[in-house]
């Protein structure tokens, strides 16, 4: 799936758990779901937003990972602006990100050093009357979805949006949406998969140490996902909680249960912000294939 479904998955890199959100996301609608589907294609028309969020990670209880997000987008100027804190037990890391000037400009917040290179353009975006979701991936979710339509919900607000839902649990989750929880879920433990990143691979690593590493019995148990629909139909608030259950490769059975709380604001009226590198260390970073895969705005 693209990760351009869900801005922050492409602003912060977090890959797995995007994955995970936007696919939960896909589903929602009403008879939600043409709802849904209408409001997230519009929501993307517009021309900048702000977008703010959390998201946690438990381990049968007790917090492992939490980051909270801020990003700031506009299309128009092809300018962004975006932090993100981290955090894993008692390590807290940092990263800072913006778009400016034909650049893409990272910091991780423990260095001096700004790395910078240029932005590029991702195949699929290049085509300016393309909004939201690729059309091909809609089709697949649409018949991925089946009856699972029928779960959705959507209630009518007092302020004249809307609040769509869905909701479920056990062997109302199909096969696929499974299959996909529990890779992301064991992908995210691969610490391995980040060493060949070229966003500070040592902070990827340190921080998804934390996760169990789940190898039997892996099931996802549970999906809450909440949208609220504002007047004009733009996506202003969405959460989503994903439970999945496993043991460990020492039997140890584990519940973890990742929750994404986003919030959409300032729509067409959003201004980024910039970094003036005057007087600052700047490593330039060739833009090649490999560069193209593994940083996390080209999505």
């Amino acid at each position: 799936m693209k990760k351009k479904w869900m801005t922050m998955g492409a602003v912060f890199g977090l890959g797995v758990v995007m994955l995970i959100a936007s696919g939960v996301s896909a589903m929602a609608g009403t008879s939600g779901y043409d709802v849904y589907k209408a409001a997230i294609k519009n929501s993307h028309t517009v021309s900048s937003v702000t977008s703010a969020g959390t998201i946690t990670v438990t381990d049968n209880g007790s917090a492992i990972l939490s980051a909270d997000l801020l990003a700031k987008m506009n299309h128009g100027q092809d300018a962004m602006s975006a932090s993100v804190n981290f955090r894993a037990g008692s390590e807290e890391k940092k990263l800072s990100m913006f778009k400016q000037d034909g650049k893409v400009i990272l910091n991780t917040g423990e260095s001096e050093v700004y790395k910078q290179l240029e932005a590029g353009e991702a195949e699929w975006q290049k085509d300016e009357s393309h909004a939201g979701p690729p059309k091909h991936m809609e089709s697949v979710i649409d018949a991925l979805m089946g009856n699972l339509k029928e779960l959705a919900t959507v209630e009518q607000s007092a302020d004249g949006g809307k609040h769509a839902s869905l909701h479920m649990s056990g062997s109302q989750i199909p096969a696929v949406v499974n299959a996909v929880g529990t890779l992301a879920i064991s992908n995210m433990a691969d610490h391995g998969q980040w060493a060949n990143a070229n966003i500070d691979s040592e902070m990827h690593v340190e921080l998804m140490s934390k996760m169990p590493k789940l190898t039997d019995r892996i099931q996802v148990k549970e999906i809450n996902f909440d949208a609220d629909i504002n007047a004009e139909n733009y996506i202003e608030h969405q959460t989503a909680e994903l439970v999945v259950t496993g043991s460990d490769e020492a039997g140890t059975t584990h519940e973890v249960v990742i929750t994404l709380d986003f919030k959409m604001s300032d729509f067409n009226q959003t201004v980024p912000d910039t970094i003036d590198l005057t007087g600052k260390q700047v490593e330039t970073i060739q833009r090649d294939e490999h560069n193209e895969h593994n940083f996390p705005w080209h999505h």
